[in-house]
């Protein structure tokens, strides 16, 4: 934002309508920050049966660079505006003709949003990763058209005032610069999810729901229900349930990360709780899940492997290893999925993490590591983190066993290992000798590495150095 506009800030928070150029983030923004209503996608749904569940690539084809308005929806549109402000909302519109008008003869303040002239190619991108034609895009701005709409809009009498977007930033960074921060879109959409254990009849509603979203098998269902019983009858460990369910689904970052360091059940819920406790928390977090899908607009393709992905954390360990329960790593994985911090795209998974401001790579467990695949995946990655978490412009990084510099020299050179290593500048880590044990010979841990399987060429070259006294150091690695 230009530093002389940033001086009119107050002024700027008094404006109800914002014309935006770039129509990219606006229908986010409305998603996301109650403050804001997007009309170009209030007349979707009036005139084009947009559906709330439709994929951003359908709808940004469908509305083109903001929906196209037909001439018998325009007074809907100018009906709605009038309603917002006189609600108290603050306006998100494309710059059609008819709303410029409209404005101007209601003498009602208005600020322009647009990218500089310069911009136009960065601009002409941007539409191409929205699944614009060619024709549609040199329709719009081609010809000079974009350079003509810069210098009319720069010089709108009308205007309160006229800002340029620069290239890293969205709609939302303006928005809330000039009106500041919202509540996290998190929280308050999940105000309703709050738990009350003590409504047993709806918590079994819920499980019950848990199952049919989930796909799972009705025979854990019983399970479920003790636990929930055995909750319900101690007060401790009710108490000590809701405080680790506020912190899963409720909290910040930092607390999360501090739950990866506690292993034991018994050391997060007490001595008197089910191993099973571990599952019932993923069941309950289940409307959440849900919610939270639906607000990020997921795809189809998404809301499946999201879907299936914590049917693997619910099942993994009982099924798997045949544990009482599951380990808590898996009710945290599953929490990421719950809370849609993470995306999968290909084969890898993908999460940005508010803490250091970064997009990490994750890798599921999987047969073998197919480096093409994973190619592939980071490629086609890029849109869908810019897509669900609006960046485009983040480090990426992984820290994983795969990437221990002591794994180097016992690998093939023409291993996909190696080739996945040769992605990365890395730097050494923790000890990572569990997460070996735990997805190269699915252990949880060994006494005697003599005993461990030797199975395949890595189980065996491992072993070897482990019988050394090698010590296996995570790698963590930044993606060149």
């Amino acid at each position: 934002m230009d530093k002389s506009i940033a001086k009119d800030i107050d002024k700027l928070r008094e404006v109800k309508v914002f014309l935006c150029i770039c129509a990219t983030g606006k229908s986010y923004l409305a998603s996301v920050d109650s403050r804001f209503v997007d009309v170009d996608q209030e007349e979707a749904i009036y005139k084009f049966d947009y559906d709330e569940n439709m994929s951003q690539d359908k709808f940004s084809q469908m509305q083109g660079h903001g929906v196209i308005v037909r001439h018998d929806s325009e007074e809907y549109i100018h009906e709605r505006v009038l309603e917002h402000i006189k609600n108290g909302k603050i306006v998100l519109s494309a710059t059609h003709k008819h709303m410029l008008k409209f404005l101007e003869e209601q003498k009602i303040p208005y600020v322009i949003i647009q990218y500089s002239e310069d911009k136009v190619d960065y601009f002409k991108n941007r539409m191409r990763q929205r699944g614009n034609s060619e024709d549609f895009i040199e329709a719009m701005i081609g010809g000079g058209r974009r350079g003509e709409a810069y210098k009319r809009h720069k010089s709108n009498q009308y205007a309160t005032a006229v800002l340029d977007i620069y290239e890293n930033e969205f709609l939302s960074d303006i928005m809330w610069k000039i009106f500041g921060q919202p509540i996290p879109s998190s929280k308050s959409a999940r105000k309703d999810f709050k738990l009350n254990l003590n409504d047993l009849n709806l918590n079994r509603q819920i499980i019950d729901k848990a199952f049919i979203f989930y796909d799972l098998d009705e025979k854990y269902k019983s399970k479920a229900y003790d636990c929930l019983s055995k909750i319900l009858d101690c007060d401790d460990l009710k108490n000590k349930f809701l405080e680790v369910y506020k912190v899963l689904f409720f909290g910040d970052g930092y607390k999360l990360k501090e739950l990866w360091k506690i292993k034991q059940t018994q050391d997060l819920f007490g001595n008197n709780a089910s191993a099973f406790i571990t599952n019932l928390m993923i069941l309950l977090a289940m409307p959440i899940h849900k919610s939270k899908m639906k607000e990020m607009k997921f795809s189809r393709n998404q809301i499946n492997r999201h879907k299936s992905r914590v049917k693997e954390c619910f099942l993994n360990d009982i099924e798997n290893r045949n544990y009482k329960g599951i380990r808590i790593s898996q009710m945290l994985w599953a929490s990421y999925f719950i809370n849609c911090k993470i995306i999968e795209v290909g084969i890898l998974q993908f999460e940005y993490d508010e803490v250091i401001d970064k997009i990490k790579i994750h890798i599921p467990r999987m047969p073998k590591l197919d480096f093409k695949k994973v190619k592939q995946s980071i490629a086609n990655s890029k849109k869908e983190v810019k897509r669900y978490f609006h960046f485009d412009d983040k480090q990426y990084i992984c820290n994983s066993w795969l990437l221990s510099k002591q794994l180097t020299p016992i690998l093939k050179e023409k291993s996909n290992i190696k080739k996945f290593q040769t992605m990365f500048k890395i730097n050494e880590g923790e000890d990572c000798i569990g997460d070996i044990l735990n997805f190269v010979y699915n252990l949880n841990s060994c006494e005697n590495f003599s005993q461990l399987a030797q199975n395949s060429f890595l189980q065996r070259e491992i072993k070897t150095q482990l019988m050394k006294g090698t010590i296996f150091r995570l790698g963590c690695g930044e993606l060149i």
